[in-house]
């Protein structure tokens, strides 16, 4: 299952986004509420030997990440999510359009039809999660997700707005690339 990623952040006036949906690598995804950033990234061979249960080796990487007063994380492998969340940070998942609630530090199968969003706290604060569910029915994919999101934030927010960041996942169609053709 090839998970569709999408990570967009707004600081000093500047906006980046990033999308990713090429292979079935395990990733880790962090938002982090410090400087505001996103990251998502493949993991290494070195994730891939360390041996234990997933739970373990992300706690291991979490463990360097521990600087952070608030840091949200999720490292998916094949079909097991593993996630931490500390601070006033936002981690949901869904099922089938279902939200599902969420431990601070857990590991799971995933399943066609999950669903994560990961996002600071500022912009946890302009959205309902009933509004969340819903735009996550109505999208296609995670861009169209987090672009539903980010007109509803874009709505309600200050004047002067600080920086926030958010990444969703969605692993409700597999996203098959086409065969190169010579």
């Amino acid at each position: 299952m090839i998970p569709d990623v999408f990570s967009f952040t707004h600081r000093d006036g500047k906006s980046a986004v990033g999308t990713r949906a090429e292979d079935d690598s395990d990733l880790l995804l962090v938002v982090r509420d410090e400087d505001c950033d996103c990251i998502a990234e493949t993991l290494t061979a070195r994730w891939d030997n360390a041996g234990g249960t997933l739970a373990d080796r992300f706690d291991t990487l979490f463990s360097q990440m521990i600087g952070e007063k608030s840091i949200a994380a999720l490292a998916l492998a094949g079909k097991k999510a593993a996630w931490r969340c500390i601070g006033d940070m936002k981690l949901l998942r869904f099922r089938n359009g279902e939200a599902l609630p969420l431990s601070q530090r857990r590991e799971s199968d995933i399943i066609q039809g999950d669903a994560f969003l990961l996002c600071t706290g500022n912009a946890a604060a302009l959205l309902r999660e009933e509004e969340i569910r819903i735009d996550l029915l109505k999208a296609e994919n995670a861009r169209s997700w987090a672009e539903l999101l980010l007109l509803r934030i874009m709505e309600r927010l200050p004047a002067q707005p600080e920086g926030m960041s958010l990444i969703t996942i969605s692993t409700r169609a597999s996203v098959t690339l086409d065969p190169i053709r010579e």
